[in-house]
């Protein structure tokens, strides 16, 4: 009949294995789960406090926020959930896709959000904003602080050139498109532009080959909404 082993008491820590559990000691220290807690709460609010401080950065130099959508950019307050949000948020959520589009036209009637969801855009990524009408004054000089402003704002990560069709000038417009996509197709800058007419009717407005050439690729999205016009100071 087989002799069955009889278990060994653990001996006493070797010196080696005493000295490493001090160590241990030292650099992590015993805590309850409440401390842990705390502490885990602790790096969200500086994570918060981070975040907040990053995209007050990326909106200093962006012009045209209103001051309570502002605020509630920089705290990352929740927007009233707008179909122009949505996409514009979709879109930016698949830039890590290697198959996502650098460009983003956003179509709908004046009222519906696209200003403010290209606003939220630029909160999360620094870049420029341009309303349409004043980009084709600046592009259109020959010199001035307005020129070198867009001549600086076109090379941005991302830039959003709102409200086209509202312009005056739609063969300056033209041209001035066809200048944004040569100076940022080439280094995949991401671009938004709103405007408030259908894919038909903008190409009936701009029709120069050189602009369906530079826009092939991009992403076409119309929207709709109720007019937020009629909910002033509500975010």
């Amino acid at each position: 009949m087989a002799r069955q082993r009889k278990s060994r008491e653990p001996g006493p820590p070797t010196p080696l294995a005493a000295a490493v559990t001090a160590r241990l000691d030292k650099l992590v220290p015993a805590q309850s789960e409440a401390e842990w807690r705390a502490h885990a709460e602790e790096l969200a609010r500086k994570h918060a406090r981070d975040a907040a401080e990053q995209r007050e950065r990326n909106l200093e130099r962006v012009q045209g926020i209103k001051d309570h959508v502002r605020a509630a950019l920089i705290a990352g307050k929740p927007l009233r959930e707008t179909e122009a949000l949505h996409e514009v948020r979709g879109w930016y959520l698949s830039w890590p896709n290697a198959t996502s589009r650098t460009s983003l036209v956003l179509a709908g009637i004046s009222g519906i959000g696209k200003t403010v969801a290209g606003q939220w855009l630029l909160a999360h990524e620094r870049g420029a904003s341009w309303p349409a009408e004043f980009a084709c004054k600046a592009y259109a000089a020959k010199f001035g602080p307005e020129l070198e402003r867009l001549q600086r704002d076109i090379l941005a990560p991302v830039f959003v050139l709102e409200d086209v069709g509202t312009e005056q000038d739609e063969v300056t417009c033209c041209a001035l498109m066809v200048w944004l996509f040569e100076q940022r197709q080439s280094a995949s800058l991401h671009n938004l532009i709103t405007c408030n007419m259908g894919k038909q009717l903008f190409w009936s407005r701009y029709h120069d080959p050189r602009l369906h050439s530079r826009m092939a690729e991009v992403l076409w999205r119309t929207v709709a909404g109720d007019d937020l016009r009629k909910h002033r100071g509500d975010v």
